[in-house]
């Protein structure tokens, strides 16, 4: 007689967000700035090739300055290269200038917008997503990244939350203004979370991979100077140890636990320009059963999921 395993709850979802950016931070000439625009094209390129062979959605997001700059260079076929029209391609924004929302006490020491600023840096580059590539952005990735994402700061949330935005991926160091985080910030778990006017955070996990291009700034390892099998051994470590943590604390929480990932097209020409490492994340990923999806996809889950519970609270009442 066979017998029916009731498998426990476990489910674990990956994020897939890349900051489509470069070059941002320096004065280029027209022509200068052209190798790093066709270098993270063709990265975009074969990104959405590899992901379209696994089914899995990815969310861009795109710096204003980044698509005002390309459009030059690619004109219509900018738009073919971000297929609106692919269920599996999710556009969002990433401001406009990269300028910080917050000051970060951590590395170069750049200039910090005012609440005001940044409502007018969103509203800038989802015009320009919105002309050129027709599409409206509901989700932003900030430029740079905070401890605690826009925590206290009820201005900036509503900055946000005015320019359009209805998520926000803001949260990407750890306590001490690291460029890597835990699953945990110290016994909280790290997880999308509600500011007070209802605009959702949406933390990442592990390294912003900008690390892995041999960024020399304090508490990074100078993976630069590692022999390269060592390197790709340690990334594809690093992302399936986040996977196991995850299914554990899933297991025991009985919920989904979701891992933001925070890459880069101009760091991946460097440390994985063939995608080999991708693929074996991805390969990693179905193996242990975990969803992989874009940002936005798994912001859909969590409100249809807070719909529901608003909603039977109200029938309780």
């Amino acid at each position: 007689m066979k017998t029916n395993i009731v498998k426990p709850f476990r489910k674990v979802s990956l994020l897939l967000g890349f900051d489509t950016e470069a070059p941002f931070d320096q004065p280029h000439q027209e022509e200068d700035i052209k190798p790093a625009i066709y270098q993270t094209i063709t990265i975009v390129k074969s990104l959405n090739s590899l992901f379209d062979s696994y089914k899995v959605s990815r969310t861009f997001f795109l710096l204003g300055k980044f698509v005002e700059k390309a459009a030059k260079l690619y004109n219509k076929e900018l738009i073919k290269i971000f297929n609106i029209d692919n269920p599996l391609i999710d556009v969002q924004s990433h401001a406009y200038s990269h300028r910080q929302f917050r000051h970060v006490p951590v590395g170069m020491n750049k200039p910090t917008l005012t609440p005001g600023q940044v409502f007018e840096d969103i509203k800038k580059a989802n015009e320009i997503i919105s002309e050129i590539l027709h599409k409206e952005p509901i989700g932003l990735r900030a430029p740079r990244g905070y401890a605690l994402g826009l925590n206290n700061s009820e201005e900036l949330t509503e900055s946000v939350k005015n320019a359009g935005m209805h998520y926000v991926s803001s949260d990407l160091r750890n306590k001490d203004w690291q460029i890597k985080t835990d699953l945990f910030d110290g016994h909280e778990i790290r997880q999308p979370r509600k500011y007070s006017n209802g605009l959702i955070e949406m933390p990442s996990h592990g390294w912003q991979d900008m690390a892995f291009s041999g960024l020399d700034i304090p508490g990074v390892p100078q993976f630069q100077k590692w022999d390269k099998k060592k390197v790709d051994k340690y990334i594809v470590g690093h992302y399936t140890e986040l996977m196991d943590k995850a299914m554990d604390e899933s297991k025991k929480r009985n919920k989904t636990i979701y891992i933001g990932g925070c890459f880069h097209p101009q760091a991946i020409a460097v440390y994985d320009g063939d995608l080999k490492l991708f693929r074996q994340i991805l390969d990693i990923a179905k193996e242990k059963e975990v969803t992989v999806e874009s940002y936005t996809s798994a912001f859909n889950n969590i409100q249809s999921l807070n719909k529901k519970y608003e909603q039977r609270i109200s029938n309780m009442q």
